[in-house]
């Protein structure tokens, strides 16, 4: 039997699959339209990983589509996919320039808010702490003092350490607070809504009119 909770589960992992296949569209568009030139050189190691992310990207989607009503545990099937999103935006920042040079950081924030949404505040800090490993792997790349995924991409930049430490820094508190905001509100969601179910009669609002 399909509980209220299982429902309400269903329509947010629709939603969070939604707006995955809408931000990669976006993102592949706008690709193209600043560089059209970009996607045609497939001998070029980071067009082809580019383009490997954004199929698999639709692959996935698509996949998870099929198996939502199949999977007994809702909730852990969210956690499988918001993993794979972290990995996938961490996969997109070290394949476009790294911390200091790519514009996709902040998709490494969105499986933060989507853990939370979709499963509670401790998978959000979870995700936070996933992010964080990210960000000091990519801060060490920038510093020298860890290895480069190279050939992928050569993610050196000329920064001052003290600046990147601090970049990176800022950071990974940002990923920690983002991830208890969101905790907070999507707590206090769930509250209202068992208080609004536990109503025996009906609720009424009035304005000052």
């Amino acid at each position: 039997m399909t509980t209220d909770a299982d429902h309400n589960t269903k329509q947010r992992l629709k939603g969070l699959m939604a707006f995955r296949a809408l931000l990669v569209t976006v993102l592949f568009g706008s690709a193209i339209a600043i560089g059209p030139d970009r996607f045609s050189e497939l001998s070029s190691t980071r067009s082809a990983v580019s383009i490997g992310l954004i199929t698999s990207t639709y692959a996935l989607t698509i996949l998870y589509s099929v198996l939502l009503e199949r999977v007994s545990s809702l909730t852990g099937f969210a956690r499988a996919q918001l993993t794979v999103d972290v990995v996938l935006s961490a996969l997109l920042v070290v394949t476009t320039g790294g911390l200091r040079e790519s514009i996709f950081v902040f998709t490494l924030y969105l499986p933060i808010i989507g853990s939370a949404i979709l499963v509670g505040r401790q998978a959000a800090l979870r995700s936070a702490t996933g992010v964080g490993l990210i960000l000091l792997y990519l801060i060490g790349v920038a510093l020298g003092g860890v290895p480069s995924p190279h050939p992928l991409v050569e993610l050196s930049t000329s920064a001052s350490p003290r600046a990147l430490i601090v970049e990176g820094g800022a950071n990974i508190v940002f990923a920690y607070l983002l991830a208890w905001v969101s905790g907070q509100l999507a707590q206090l969601r769930a509250r209202i809504a068992v208080i609004l179910a536990s109503l025996n009669s009906g609720l009424l609002t009035l304005d000052e009119e």
